[in-house]
Parts: C-alpha cells; structure tokens; sequence
C-alpha cells in the first residue's frame, strides 16, 4: 500500500508516495517518487524492495536522551547570542542561507536538483508558523538566526523534528545551548528527548553522543524513481 505525501510533492513538484507495510499490491507506477523505510535488521525486504528498482539513501538513526541525564551546570553562549521560542507565529527575526545537508532530500541527488537556494529558508519559517509546536532558535544582535531546534510534542517524547546551525555560526555552541533548551523544556513535560540523524553525518552523530543521547534504532531509506528516471548510481 503507499501513501501520498502530500508535502514532499508540493515541495518537489512531483508526486511522491510512502511505502507502508509490504509492496504486494502497491502500484509503483501511480507515483513519480516512492519512499520506503524498513528497519535495518529487515534485510530480506529490503533486498526485495531493491529488486524492484529502489535505491539506498541512507541510514536514518533514532536516539534518545533520557530525563533522567541532567544537563551540565555551564553551557557555552556566544557574544550577542539570544534564545527565543517560536510557538505557531510569524518570526522577528530574519532567516537565510540555511542549509540541511544531510536531509533525506539533499542525499537523493534527483531530489536535490529540484529544491531552490531558499528552500531550506522557507522550511524553517514554515516551521515557526505552523508544522511545530515549538521552535527554538539562536539569534544575534542583528536579529538574524543563527541556530534553531523545530520541536513536535509527541505522546511520548519531546522530538527534535529539524535541527540546523548557520553555515556562518558553525563552533559557537550555539547547538549545545539550544539542546539544553529542549532538555529543560522536556523536563518540564516529563518527557525524554529524541531526535534522529543520518549515520552519514558522523559530526552530528558524535554531538549528540557527547549530550547524553544514545542509540534507539535505526531505519534503512531507500528511494524509486518512477521508470525512465529511476535513480542512476
């Protein structure tokens, strides 16, 4: 069965559907792009789902930072910096040349091509506005975003949807401070943290490690053109 997701198409302009449960049935060809997630342990399906023209994209892992892990006495703050929450409204603060390398969309090259220089820009203010229900941002004297963490409250945990740091705020410990945000945010919930990132970004991975998170699972992406574009390796 596959379902349509109704964001990536309007966001790629193209149809693009989501693999749930088997592909028996499924009609690939109704579908310009099909996402499939299986657990990484799912070999055999995943070698089906291979036979039937998808292509690996990435390892997608889920950690998890318990409540229980109290954040350090002293966090690192940049010169200027100021930590603001944006709860569904239109930001005060300016957003631009962001960019989520490691995204799903960004690791399929045919997905990348489609997207606009300000696409990730759009995302983030979209974010503020109206998908999250909380977003945590950095900003400097200037009124300019630096960092920001997206947050959707879930039943269970606090997830950390979207998280990026500026290209031009990279190693100011803005990343360090706007977690321990969350983490207090969470604790004042009652709830553990989670968030997840591809295992291809081995410095993001590594953060994360040293801020208490640990593994959780870890979902193999694969992607299908529709035929005549079907992804090239």
């Amino acid at each position: 069965m596959i379902e349509l997701l109704a964001w990536d198409s309007q966001m790629l302009g193209v149809k693009v559907g989501k693999l749930v449960g088997e592909m028996e049935g499924a009609d690939f060809d109704d579908y310009d792009l099909i996402v499939a997630r299986k657990l990484q342990q799912e070999r055999v399906s995943i070698v089906k789902l291979e036979q039937q023209g998808f292509r690996y994209v990435g390892l997608d892992v889920a950690l998890l930072r318990s409540g229980l892990v109290p954040p350090p006495v002293f966090v690192p703050t940049a010169p200027g910096l100021q930590i603001k929450q944006c709860r569904r409204s239109l930001p005060e603060f300016s957003i631009a040349g962001f960019r989520i390398d490691d995204s799903r969309f960004m690791l399929d090259e045919r997905c990348r091509q489609r997207l606009s220089a300000d696409f990730w820009d759009h995302v983030i203010s979209d974010h503020c506005q109206e998908f999250a229900d909380v977003v945590v941002c950095a900003t400097d004297e200037r009124q300019r975003l630096g960092a920001f963490i997206s947050c959707l409250h879930k039943q269970q945990s606090l997830d950390m949807f979207l998280v990026a740091t500026h290209p031009d705020c990279q190693n100011r410990g803005l990343g360090t401070r706007l977690v321990y945000e969350v983490v207090s945010l969470a604790e004042q919930l009652r709830l553990p943290v989670t968030t997840s990132v591809m295992a291809s970004n081995v410095r993001a991975f590594n953060f994360y490690l040293q801020h208490q998170f640990t593994v959780a699972s870890a979902e193999v992406i694969l992607h299908r053109w529709c035929a005549g574009t079907n992804y090239e390796q």
